[in-house]
């Protein structure tokens, strides 16, 4: 996934501005989201517009990329644009909204694809998911705290984490569809994208977010955060996650053993009934 590098740093202070000792002098340093990112990551593609939703709290709305008409005052209130500033120009992520939300059902997936990187979104939103990330942004609960950059090569929107600081530390394995932003869940709910979603979800449980991948990155920063719940995460948090959400996830595969002679499995137009869960299915589902 995309991302800012992140480095420890010793200040190296015995005491802080109002002489009090034993202070923790490690800081995070973060790497700052601007044109210098956008060319150690993307190179020659670091031209396109780069925007961060936010939430005002002026009572206008945040940047959940909702479709706000085509007035460019309406997105510049809750889209900060951090690139190509002097342009003043919303026109790209006014078309982007506007497709997630107005275009026709039939015509919503060639769009989309045309439109974003939809492998990379669906990554996106399966880590924030599978880190519990409980900060309130648009995996979640509100349009702020992420950044759109649209790729200056393709043309092409891609989604880029921004607060990290609230995960792995309570509610593992939440609901695969807790964001509440009308148009990622329009998104992640379509059949066309919602299989690549939770492959994108196996696919964090199978790689980075086992035991043995995770263990050994908390264990190189617990010497600088004494107060975090590292024992918590290992012992309990990656354990619960990986059994709840598997639990919850189709199996990718069914094996049926047959002694001898056919058998069949579904007959042709056999109806299908839908058993409850612990989760409200699809609508797309609901509808077929």
């Amino acid at each position: 996934q995309i991302g800012a590098r992140v480095v420890v740093v010793d200040m190296g202070v015995a005491a802080d501005i109002a002489g009090r000792r034993n202070v923790n002098p490690y800081y995070v340093r973060k790497e700052h989201f601007d044109r210098h990112f956008l060319t150690r990551y993307f190179g020659g593609s670091d031209g396109g517009n780069l925007y961060r939703g936010v939430d005002p709290q002026s009572g206008v709305g945040t940047g959940d990329l909702s479709y706000r008409g085509t007035s460019a005052a309406s997105y510049a209130q809750v889209y900060e644009k951090r690139t190509n500033k002097d342009e003043n120009d919303y026109t790209d992520i006014i078309e982007l909204t506007r497709i997630l939300n107005e275009t026709p059902a039939e015509e919503y997936v060639q769009a989309v694809e045309a439109a974003l990187d939809a492998d990379e979104w669906v990554r996106y939103f399966a880590a924030e998911l599978v880190l519990s990330n409980q900060d309130g942004q648009i995996a979640t609960s509100a349009g702020e705290d992420y950044r759109l950059y649209r790729r200056f090569s393709d043309g092409r929107w891609v989604i880029l984490p921004l607060d990290t600081n609230e995960v792995m530390y309570t509610n593992p394995a939440p609901y695969f569809f807790r964001m509440t932003s009308a148009a990622v869940l329009r998104f992640l709910r379509h059949p066309a994208f919602m299989t690549r979603y939770f492959g994108a979800i196996r696919e964090q449980l199978d790689g980075p977010f086992t035991l043995q991948a995770m263990t050994p990155c908390i264990d190189a920063v617990r010497p600088w955060f004494d107060d975090a719940p590292f024992d918590y995460m290992v012992e309990t948090f990656i354990p619960e996650s990986q059994r709840l959400f598997r639990a919850r996830l189709v199996p990718d595969r069914l094996t049926i053993e047959v002694s001898a002679g056919s058998r069949t499995l579904v007959g042709a137009g056999a109806a299908w009934r839908f058993f409850r869960g612990d989760e409200e299915p699809p609508a797309a589902w609901a509808e077929r």
